[in-house]
């Protein structure tokens, strides 16, 4: 066999064991980002909190999905935040646990009005407003707006 020809079959067997480790290891950036995106929208869910909207707020360069934000003043929340749930941003960022900005649809959005009373139960997907349960969150899997 000619020198050229075990370059081509090194270089070959080489790429080849390397593109099965990028593959791995994207395979392993997507399950630890989608464990972790699971993992904050069930925190999401699990907590209750009483509050009043503070601000809304569009980022006109934002997908249309994270383009409508609302900051809550909250004044009552069943479980603070820690370190690594304190913010996960574009869907949630908390702030002294008095405040939070929220990603929601523009649906919701477009129903809130400054200083509306929210709050949302242990376990929900859902805000209340006025007496009126809207969807918050999505409960389909991997998706966080409904």
């Amino acid at each position: 066999m000619s020198i050229i020809k075990k370059l081509i079959l090194i270089s070959f067997i080489f790429f080849g064991v390397y593109s099965c480790d990028y593959v791995k290891y994207a395979k392993a950036i997507k399950e630890e980002t989608t464990t972790k995106f699971n993992a904050n929208k069930e925190f999401l869910k699990r907590i209750s909190f009483n509050g009043y909207v503070l601000e809304k707020n569009t980022c006109e360069s934002c997908q249309n999905v994270y383009k409508y934000r609302v900051k809550l003043r909250i004044s009552k929340l069943s479980e603070k935040p820690n370190i690594t749930n304190i913010q996960f941003n574009p869907y949630y960022s908390f702030e002294n646990d008095s405040t939070v900005t929220i990603s929601v649809s523009k649906d919701l959005y477009d129903k809130m009005i400054l200083k509306d009373e929210l709050s949302k139960k242990n376990n929900s997907f859902n805000l209340i407003r006025n007496k009126q349960e809207f969807q918050y969150l999505s409960k389909e899997k991997d998706k966080w707006l409904p």
